[in-house]
Protein backbone atom coordinates (compact mmCIF):
# COMPACT_ATOMS: atom_id res chain seq x y z
CA UNK A 1 0.00 0.00 0.00
CA UNK A 2 1.58 3.90 -0.60
CA UNK A 3 2.82 4.65 2.49
CA UNK A 4 4.06 8.58 1.20
CA UNK A 5 1.12 10.51 2.63
CA UNK A 6 2.81 12.67 5.32
CA UNK A 7 0.79 14.31 8.34
CA UNK A 8 -0.62 17.54 7.67
CA UNK A 9 1.54 20.81 7.85
CA UNK A 10 0.56 24.32 8.46
CA UNK A 11 3.13 27.17 7.73
CA UNK A 12 5.54 28.21 10.91
CA UNK A 13 2.38 31.73 11.16
CA UNK A 14 -0.13 29.83 11.38
CA UNK A 15 1.57 27.72 14.23
CA UNK A 16 2.72 30.93 15.86
CA UNK A 17 -0.43 32.08 16.39
CA UNK A 18 -2.19 29.09 17.14
CA UNK A 19 -0.40 28.86 20.04
CA UNK A 20 -0.67 32.77 20.62
CA UNK A 21 -4.19 31.74 21.01
CA UNK A 22 -4.19 29.92 24.25
CA UNK A 23 -2.98 33.57 25.65
CA UNK A 24 -4.85 36.09 24.38
CA UNK A 25 -7.93 36.84 23.32
CA UNK A 26 -7.15 39.80 20.87
CA UNK A 27 -6.55 39.00 17.51
CA UNK A 28 -6.98 41.22 14.58
CA UNK A 29 -7.80 41.11 10.71
CA UNK A 30 -4.08 41.67 10.07
CA UNK A 31 -3.18 38.91 11.19
CA UNK A 32 -6.08 36.63 9.71
CA UNK A 33 -4.77 38.24 6.44
CA UNK A 34 -1.23 37.34 6.90
CA UNK A 35 -2.63 33.53 7.48
CA UNK A 36 -4.48 33.59 4.36
CA UNK A 37 -1.86 34.93 2.48
CA UNK A 38 1.00 32.19 3.68
CA UNK A 39 -1.62 28.95 3.51
CA UNK A 40 -2.76 30.00 -0.25
CA UNK A 41 0.89 30.62 -1.55
CA UNK A 42 1.79 27.40 0.22
CA UNK A 43 -1.12 25.24 -0.99
CA UNK A 44 0.08 26.90 -4.25
CA UNK A 45 3.70 25.11 -4.31
CA UNK A 46 2.46 22.00 -2.94
CA UNK A 47 -0.30 21.20 -5.10
CA UNK A 48 0.93 23.20 -8.41
CA UNK A 49 -1.20 24.50 -11.43
CA UNK A 50 -2.92 21.22 -11.72
CA UNK A 51 -5.12 22.15 -8.47
CA UNK A 52 -7.08 24.62 -7.85
CA UNK A 53 -9.48 23.55 -5.38
CA UNK A 54 -8.01 23.31 -1.68
CA UNK A 55 -8.22 24.86 2.00
CA UNK A 56 -6.15 27.73 2.92
CA UNK A 57 -8.18 28.90 6.47
CA UNK A 58 -9.48 25.71 8.82
CA UNK A 59 -11.15 27.36 12.44
CA UNK A 60 -7.79 27.88 13.51
CA UNK A 61 -8.81 30.82 15.95
CA UNK A 62 -12.01 30.90 18.21
CA UNK A 63 -12.87 34.39 17.35
CA UNK A 64 -12.77 33.35 13.72
CA UNK A 65 -14.83 29.96 13.19
CA UNK A 66 -15.18 29.61 9.76
CA UNK A 67 -13.44 27.88 6.82
CA UNK A 68 -12.56 29.08 3.50
CA UNK A 69 -12.06 27.14 0.09
CA UNK A 70 -10.94 28.33 -2.82
CA UNK A 71 -12.19 26.97 -6.01
CA UNK A 72 -10.53 28.52 -8.74
CA UNK A 73 -10.78 31.93 -8.92
CA UNK A 74 -14.00 31.88 -6.00
CA UNK A 75 -13.34 31.05 -2.39
CA UNK A 76 -16.35 30.21 -0.34
CA UNK A 77 -16.25 31.11 3.80
CA UNK A 78 -18.57 29.11 5.90
CA UNK A 79 -19.35 29.95 9.08
CA UNK A 80 -19.70 27.85 12.29
CA UNK A 81 -20.54 30.50 14.94
CA UNK A 82 -21.47 34.44 14.47
CA UNK A 83 -18.60 36.59 14.39
CA UNK A 84 -16.97 38.26 17.53
CA UNK A 85 -17.97 41.44 18.49
CA UNK A 86 -15.04 43.49 17.27
CA UNK A 87 -15.79 42.01 13.74
CA UNK A 88 -19.03 41.96 10.95
CA UNK A 89 -19.42 39.39 8.31
CA UNK A 90 -18.65 42.50 5.64
CA UNK A 91 -14.81 42.57 7.23
CA UNK A 92 -14.09 38.73 6.86
CA UNK A 93 -15.29 38.97 3.62
CA UNK A 94 -12.86 41.65 2.64
CA UNK A 95 -10.41 40.32 4.43
CA UNK A 96 -10.15 37.24 2.55
CA UNK A 97 -11.00 38.68 -0.79
CA UNK A 98 -8.17 41.40 -0.33
CA UNK A 99 -5.83 38.57 1.21
CA UNK A 100 -6.70 35.93 -1.53
CA UNK A 101 -6.49 38.40 -4.33
CA UNK A 102 -10.56 37.92 -5.18
CA UNK A 103 -13.08 40.03 -6.56
CA UNK A 104 -15.76 40.94 -3.38
CA UNK A 105 -18.34 39.67 -5.45
CA UNK A 106 -16.75 35.88 -5.86
CA UNK A 107 -16.44 35.53 -2.11
CA UNK A 108 -19.48 33.15 -1.20
CA UNK A 109 -20.42 33.67 2.17
CA UNK A 110 -22.60 30.42 3.94
CA UNK A 111 -23.39 29.15 7.28
CA UNK A 112 -23.88 25.48 9.46
CA UNK A 113 -25.15 27.34 12.24
CA UNK A 114 -27.95 25.15 12.93
CA UNK A 115 -31.18 26.93 11.71
CA UNK A 116 -33.49 29.23 14.46
CA UNK A 117 -30.81 29.32 16.65
CA UNK A 118 -29.76 32.29 18.86
CA UNK A 119 -26.51 32.01 16.98
CA UNK A 120 -28.00 31.74 13.94
CA UNK A 121 -30.65 35.38 14.23
CA UNK A 122 -27.17 36.81 15.52
CA UNK A 123 -25.35 36.13 12.64
CA UNK A 124 -28.03 37.06 10.48
CA UNK A 125 -28.39 40.33 11.82
CA UNK A 126 -24.75 40.67 11.40
CA UNK A 127 -24.72 42.08 8.14
CA UNK A 128 -25.08 38.61 5.88
CA UNK A 129 -24.20 39.59 2.44
CA UNK A 130 -27.22 39.09 -0.41
CA UNK A 131 -27.70 35.93 -1.87
CA UNK A 132 -26.15 33.75 1.11
CA UNK A 133 -29.34 32.21 2.17
CA UNK A 134 -30.09 30.10 -1.27
CA UNK A 135 -33.54 28.80 -1.53
CA UNK A 136 -32.44 25.83 -3.45
CA UNK A 137 -33.34 27.40 -6.84
CA UNK A 138 -29.85 29.60 -7.32
CA UNK A 139 -26.85 28.17 -8.74
CA UNK A 140 -23.33 29.23 -9.54
CA UNK A 141 -21.60 26.66 -11.38
CA UNK A 142 -18.28 26.75 -12.09
CA UNK A 143 -14.88 24.49 -12.81
CA UNK A 144 -12.83 23.18 -10.41
CA UNK A 145 -9.73 21.12 -10.97
CA UNK A 146 -7.68 18.73 -8.83
CA UNK A 147 -4.33 17.29 -10.14
CA UNK A 148 -5.66 18.04 -13.50
CA UNK A 149 -9.09 16.62 -13.43
CA UNK A 150 -12.37 18.96 -13.95
CA UNK A 151 -14.94 19.20 -11.75
CA UNK A 152 -18.29 21.17 -12.06
CA UNK A 153 -18.94 22.03 -8.85
CA UNK A 154 -22.33 24.59 -7.78
CA UNK A 155 -21.34 27.32 -4.90
CA UNK A 156 -24.89 28.36 -4.07
CA UNK A 157 -27.09 25.23 -4.64
CA UNK A 158 -25.88 23.34 -1.76
CA UNK A 159 -23.61 23.28 1.09
CA UNK A 160 -21.80 20.62 -0.64
CA UNK A 161 -20.57 21.49 -3.52
CA UNK A 162 -20.23 18.26 -5.18
CA UNK A 163 -16.36 17.76 -4.63
CA UNK A 164 -14.94 16.86 -1.07
CA UNK A 165 -11.69 18.75 -1.46
CA UNK A 166 -11.21 16.56 2.64
CA UNK A 167 -11.37 13.28 -0.29
CA UNK A 168 -8.22 14.60 -2.07
CA UNK A 169 -6.10 12.20 -0.82
CA UNK A 170 -8.36 8.65 -0.52
CA UNK A 171 -8.87 9.87 -4.15
CA UNK A 172 -5.12 9.42 -4.99
CA UNK A 173 -5.09 6.44 -3.79
CA UNK A 174 -7.62 5.16 -5.46
CA UNK A 175 -5.83 6.23 -8.63
CA UNK A 176 -2.59 4.02 -7.34
CA UNK A 177 -4.70 0.63 -6.95
CA UNK A 178 -6.72 1.22 -10.06
CA UNK A 179 -4.43 0.10 -12.99
CA UNK A 180 -6.18 -2.78 -14.73
CA UNK A 181 -9.03 -3.34 -11.81
CA UNK A 182 -12.39 -4.17 -11.89
CA UNK A 183 -14.04 -1.50 -9.32
CA UNK A 184 -17.07 -1.17 -8.05
CA UNK A 185 -17.49 2.73 -6.34
CA UNK A 186 -20.86 2.73 -3.82
CA UNK A 187 -22.78 5.33 -3.10
CA UNK A 188 -20.88 7.24 -6.01
CA UNK A 189 -22.01 10.50 -5.61
CA UNK A 190 -20.84 12.97 -8.19
CA UNK A 191 -18.12 10.58 -9.12
CA UNK A 192 -14.73 11.37 -7.61
CA UNK A 193 -13.38 8.28 -7.09
CA UNK A 194 -14.83 7.33 -10.61
CA UNK A 195 -12.99 9.75 -12.27
CA UNK A 196 -9.48 9.20 -10.42
CA UNK A 197 -9.79 5.29 -11.18
CA UNK A 198 -10.51 5.98 -14.78
CA UNK A 199 -7.36 8.68 -14.88
CA UNK A 200 -5.40 5.59 -12.77
CA UNK A 201 -6.00 3.22 -15.60
CA UNK A 202 -8.80 1.11 -14.53
CA UNK A 203 -10.17 -1.85 -16.68
CA UNK A 204 -13.59 -1.34 -15.38
CA UNK A 205 -15.35 0.58 -12.90
CA UNK A 206 -19.65 0.22 -11.78
CA UNK A 207 -20.68 3.41 -10.33
CA UNK A 208 -23.85 2.84 -7.93
CA UNK A 209 -26.09 5.86 -6.50
CA UNK A 210 -29.69 6.22 -5.49
CA UNK A 211 -29.93 9.23 -6.56
CA UNK A 212 -30.48 10.39 -10.49
CA UNK A 213 -29.69 13.56 -9.87
CA UNK A 214 -25.92 12.48 -8.61
CA UNK A 215 -25.49 9.96 -11.50
CA UNK A 216 -26.11 12.92 -14.05
CA UNK A 217 -23.71 15.09 -12.61
CA UNK A 218 -21.00 11.76 -12.48
CA UNK A 219 -22.18 11.06 -16.26
CA UNK A 220 -21.09 14.88 -16.61
CA UNK A 221 -17.56 15.16 -14.88
CA UNK A 222 -16.70 12.24 -17.24
CA UNK A 223 -18.02 14.30 -20.11
CA UNK A 224 -15.92 17.11 -19.13
CA UNK A 225 -12.79 15.36 -18.99
CA UNK A 226 -13.05 13.39 -22.25
CA UNK A 227 -13.51 10.21 -20.33
CA UNK A 228 -15.46 7.76 -22.56
CA UNK A 229 -15.36 4.27 -22.06
CA UNK A 230 -18.32 1.19 -22.25
CA UNK A 231 -16.72 -0.58 -19.10
CA UNK A 232 -17.80 2.67 -17.12
CA UNK A 233 -21.25 1.97 -16.26
CA UNK A 234 -24.12 3.80 -13.62
CA UNK A 235 -26.46 2.19 -12.03
CA UNK A 236 -29.02 3.60 -10.29
CA UNK A 237 -29.67 0.79 -7.22
CA UNK A 238 -29.64 0.82 -3.49
CA UNK A 239 -25.73 -0.36 -2.50
CA UNK A 240 -27.09 -2.95 -0.45
CA UNK A 241 -29.29 -5.02 -2.51
CA UNK A 242 -26.52 -4.58 -5.34
CA UNK A 243 -23.93 -6.14 -3.16
CA UNK A 244 -26.22 -9.22 -2.60
CA UNK A 245 -27.85 -9.35 -5.58
CA UNK A 246 -24.88 -8.97 -7.89
CA UNK A 247 -23.95 -12.07 -10.18
CA UNK A 248 -21.22 -10.95 -12.82
CA UNK A 249 -17.42 -10.90 -12.49
CA UNK A 250 -15.87 -10.33 -8.76
CA UNK A 251 -14.45 -7.26 -8.61
CA UNK A 252 -10.95 -6.21 -7.52
CA UNK A 253 -10.98 -2.80 -6.12
CA UNK A 254 -14.67 -1.72 -3.40
CA UNK A 255 -14.90 1.44 -2.47
CA UNK A 256 -17.46 2.01 0.44
CA UNK A 257 -17.66 5.71 1.02
CA UNK A 258 -20.99 5.89 2.37
CA UNK A 259 -23.06 8.58 4.54
CA UNK A 260 -23.56 8.53 7.99
CA UNK A 261 -27.69 7.88 7.34
CA UNK A 262 -29.52 7.11 4.09
CA UNK A 263 -32.43 6.36 3.08
CA UNK A 264 -33.11 2.86 1.07
CA UNK A 265 -35.52 2.36 -1.69
CA UNK A 266 -38.72 0.59 -0.62
CA UNK A 267 -40.12 2.59 1.59
CA UNK A 268 -39.46 5.20 4.64
CA UNK A 269 -38.95 1.82 7.02
CA UNK A 270 -35.75 0.84 4.78
CA UNK A 271 -32.49 2.91 6.01
CA UNK A 272 -29.08 2.71 6.27
CA UNK A 273 -26.93 3.38 8.69
CA UNK A 274 -23.37 3.47 8.96
CA UNK A 275 -22.70 1.98 11.96
CA UNK A 276 -25.75 -0.26 12.32
CA UNK A 277 -24.94 -2.20 8.89
CA UNK A 278 -21.19 -1.58 8.00
CA UNK A 279 -20.74 -5.03 8.52
CA UNK A 280 -23.46 -6.85 6.48
CA UNK A 281 -22.48 -4.42 3.82
CA UNK A 282 -19.48 -5.48 3.82
CA UNK A 283 -19.64 -8.79 4.07
CA UNK A 284 -22.24 -8.74 1.07
CA UNK A 285 -19.44 -6.72 -0.91
CA UNK A 286 -16.44 -9.86 0.20
CA UNK A 287 -18.97 -12.24 -1.94
CA UNK A 288 -18.66 -9.99 -4.68
CA UNK A 289 -14.36 -9.39 -3.93
CA UNK A 290 -11.70 -11.57 -6.09
CA UNK A 291 -9.55 -13.13 -3.96
CA UNK A 292 -6.75 -10.75 -3.73
CA UNK A 293 -9.12 -8.01 -3.70
CA UNK A 294 -9.85 -4.53 -1.46
CA UNK A 295 -12.39 -2.60 0.27
CA UNK A 296 -11.71 0.94 0.77
CA UNK A 297 -14.28 1.49 3.19
CA UNK A 298 -14.54 5.33 4.36
CA UNK A 299 -17.25 7.35 6.32
CA UNK A 300 -17.73 10.97 7.63
CA UNK A 301 -19.55 9.81 10.55
CA UNK A 302 -17.23 10.56 13.70
CA UNK A 303 -18.84 8.54 16.43
CA UNK A 304 -18.23 5.37 14.11
CA UNK A 305 -16.19 2.44 15.14
CA UNK A 306 -15.37 -0.45 13.02
CA UNK A 307 -16.66 -3.81 14.42
CA UNK A 308 -13.18 -5.89 14.09
CA UNK A 309 -14.86 -8.45 15.91
CA UNK A 310 -17.20 -9.46 13.42
CA UNK A 311 -14.88 -8.57 10.22
CA UNK A 312 -11.97 -11.76 11.05
CA UNK A 313 -11.62 -13.18 8.08
CA UNK A 314 -10.36 -9.51 6.58
CA UNK A 315 -6.95 -7.92 7.38
CA UNK A 316 -7.93 -3.98 8.26
CA UNK A 317 -5.43 -1.46 7.83
CA UNK A 318 -6.73 1.95 9.44
CA UNK A 319 -5.43 4.94 7.43
CA UNK A 320 -7.56 7.62 8.98
CA UNK A 321 -4.68 10.13 9.98
CA UNK A 322 -2.80 9.24 6.42
CA UNK A 323 -5.79 10.61 4.49
CA UNK A 324 -6.41 13.70 6.22
CA UNK A 325 -5.00 16.60 3.55
CA UNK A 326 -3.06 19.66 3.15
CA UNK A 327 -4.91 22.63 4.66
CA UNK A 328 -7.42 20.47 6.94
CA UNK A 329 -6.32 19.96 10.48
CA UNK A 330 -6.90 16.39 12.94
CA UNK A 331 -9.57 17.81 14.59
CA UNK A 332 -11.75 18.91 11.60
CA UNK A 333 -11.57 15.97 9.94
CA UNK A 334 -14.15 13.77 11.16
CA UNK A 335 -14.22 11.03 8.77
CA UNK A 336 -12.41 7.20 9.46
CA UNK A 337 -10.57 5.86 6.45
CA UNK A 338 -10.40 1.73 6.44
CA UNK A 339 -8.81 -0.68 4.17
CA UNK A 340 -9.25 -4.21 4.34
CA UNK A 341 -7.84 -7.26 2.73
CA UNK A 342 -9.63 -10.88 2.35
CA UNK A 343 -7.21 -12.89 4.64
CA UNK A 344 -5.95 -16.17 2.00
CA UNK A 345 -4.88 -19.12 3.66
CA UNK A 346 -2.53 -20.60 1.48
CA UNK A 347 -1.70 -24.75 0.78
CA UNK A 348 1.11 -24.69 2.95
CA UNK A 349 0.40 -22.44 5.83
CA UNK A 350 -3.12 -24.93 5.78
CA UNK A 351 -0.51 -28.04 5.58
CA UNK A 352 1.54 -26.00 8.67
CA UNK A 353 -1.39 -25.71 10.85
CA UNK A 354 -2.83 -29.41 10.01
CA UNK A 355 0.68 -30.12 11.19
CA UNK A 356 0.76 -28.31 14.18
CA UNK A 357 -2.44 -29.31 15.91
CA UNK A 358 -1.74 -32.84 15.19
CA UNK A 359 1.49 -32.33 16.82
CA UNK A 360 -0.60 -30.34 19.87
CA UNK A 361 -2.85 -33.05 20.30
CA UNK A 362 -0.44 -35.96 20.01
CA UNK A 363 2.02 -33.98 22.77
CA UNK A 364 -1.38 -33.79 24.69
CA UNK A 365 -2.34 -37.36 24.67
CA UNK A 366 1.48 -37.94 25.54
CA UNK A 367 1.60 -35.93 28.59
CA UNK A 368 -1.41 -37.02 29.54
CA UNK A 369 -0.48 -41.00 29.94
CA UNK A 370 2.08 -39.74 31.51
CA UNK A 371 0.20 -38.47 33.99
CA UNK A 372 -1.32 -41.25 34.58
CA UNK A 373 1.50 -43.58 34.79
CA UNK A 374 3.41 -41.26 37.25
CA UNK A 375 5.27 -43.35 39.84
CA UNK A 376 4.27 -40.96 42.55
CA UNK A 377 0.88 -41.40 43.76
CA UNK A 378 -1.16 -40.65 46.60
CA UNK A 379 -1.95 -43.77 49.04
CA UNK A 380 -5.52 -44.72 49.33
CA UNK A 381 -4.73 -47.47 51.77
CA UNK A 382 -7.56 -47.35 53.90
CA UNK A 383 -5.63 -48.33 57.22
CA UNK A 384 -3.15 -45.22 55.88
CA UNK A 385 -4.28 -41.70 57.16
CA UNK A 386 -4.46 -39.81 53.48
CA UNK A 387 -1.61 -36.74 53.51
CA UNK A 388 -3.01 -34.95 50.19
CA UNK A 389 -0.27 -32.67 48.53
CA UNK A 390 2.77 -34.54 50.37
CA UNK A 391 5.60 -35.89 48.79
CA UNK A 392 6.68 -39.79 50.04
CA UNK A 393 10.29 -38.98 51.58
CA UNK A 394 13.05 -41.47 52.70
CA UNK A 395 13.12 -42.90 55.99
CA UNK A 396 16.49 -43.26 56.27
CA UNK A 397 17.73 -39.65 55.02
CA UNK A 398 14.17 -37.80 55.39
CA UNK A 399 14.91 -36.12 51.86
CA UNK A 400 12.66 -36.27 48.72
CA UNK A 401 13.62 -38.91 46.94
CA UNK A 402 13.90 -37.92 43.08
CA UNK A 403 16.16 -38.30 40.43
CA UNK A 404 16.39 -35.33 37.14
CA UNK A 405 15.73 -36.37 33.96
CA UNK A 406 17.91 -35.31 31.44
CA UNK A 407 16.00 -34.37 28.34
CA UNK A 408 14.08 -31.63 29.92
CA UNK A 409 16.00 -31.13 33.17
CA UNK A 410 13.11 -31.37 35.37
CA UNK A 411 12.69 -33.13 38.45
CA UNK A 412 10.29 -35.88 38.93
CA UNK A 413 10.03 -38.49 42.09
CA UNK A 414 10.89 -41.65 41.86
CA UNK A 415 9.64 -44.76 44.11
CA UNK A 416 10.32 -45.10 47.16
CA UNK A 417 14.73 -46.57 47.71
CA UNK A 418 14.37 -49.63 49.01
CA UNK A 419 15.75 -48.60 53.23
CA UNK A 420 17.93 -50.63 55.42
CA UNK A 421 15.17 -52.07 57.49
CA UNK A 422 12.99 -53.56 54.67
CA UNK A 423 16.27 -55.25 53.52
CA UNK A 424 16.48 -56.69 57.23
CA UNK A 425 12.62 -57.73 57.05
Amino acid sequence: MPTNFSQTNFSRCTRRWTKMEKTTNTYSLRQLSRILKDESSLQRKHFGPSTDAYRVYDRFFRSFDFTVDVYADYAMVVFYSPCASDFSVEDVVSCVGTSLHIPLSHVIVRSRIKQGSEDDEAFRSDGMPSGDSNDGESTLKIQARENGIIFNVDLLKKLDTGLFIENHRSRLLVKELSKGRNILNLFCYTGGYTLFAYAGGAAACTSIDTSSTALEACKENMKANGFESEDFKFVKMDAMEFAQNYAGDPFDLVIIDCPSFSNRHGGRDRTFQVQRDHVALVNACARILSKDGIILFRTSYGAFELDKAKLKSFRIMTYTSEMIPRGFTRNSIVSKTYVLKRKVVRPAERANRKRDFEYAKASSEHFEERRRSAPFRRDVSPNVKKKSGTMRRNSASGKADCKRDGSRGAKRFSPRAETTSDRRK
